[in-house]
């Protein structure tokens, strides 16, 4: 069995290049697998009653549009074959918890994906994983 590379992407460019970073490490010859995965924030409870359905449908349909993109660049441009996953909850939590149940050997992610602004008061889930994943990270800049 190859290694188990994993790529959590956010739809900005620095996961297509970490997604690309990954996809060179991928040597199929060898039993390698890539995994793409993009984590939904939930929504929060104390507003969950404001939102229509299908507001929360309109998120999840956001979600699986950044993974088809992320297939189709690592499948059509690459040339690696990829499978993906949608998950919902904290995203550093749900990136490190699939990784560990999944037997990966490598998550792979950009440094930053929210402004400058927001990352100052949420933190970046780059950082909160590096610190909290019991498995190696790679962060592509």
């Amino acid at each position: 069995m190859g290694q188990h590379y994993l790529v959590a992407v956010d739809g900005s460019e620095l996961s297509k290049k970490a997604l690309k970073r990954a996809a060179k490490l991928v040597n199929v010859a060898a039993g390698d697998q890539l995994t793409i995965l993009h984590v939904m924030e939930p929504v929060s409870p104390y507003v969950r009653g404001m939102y229509k359905p299908e507001l929360v449908e309109s998120i999840r349909k956001i979600g699986e549009e950044i993974l088809q993109e992320a297939r189709d660049y690592c499948e059509g441009e690459l040339g690696v074959a990829c499978r993906t996953v949608l998950l919902q909850g904290h995203p550093p939590r749900k990136i490190c918890q699939y990784a560990e149940e999944n037997h990966v050997d490598l998550i792979v992610m950009g440094s930053r994906g929210l402004s400058g602004l927001k990352e100052l008061f949420l933190g970046s889930v780059s950082h909160a994983v590096v610190q909290t994943s019991k498995l190696p990270v790679l962060i592509e800049k």
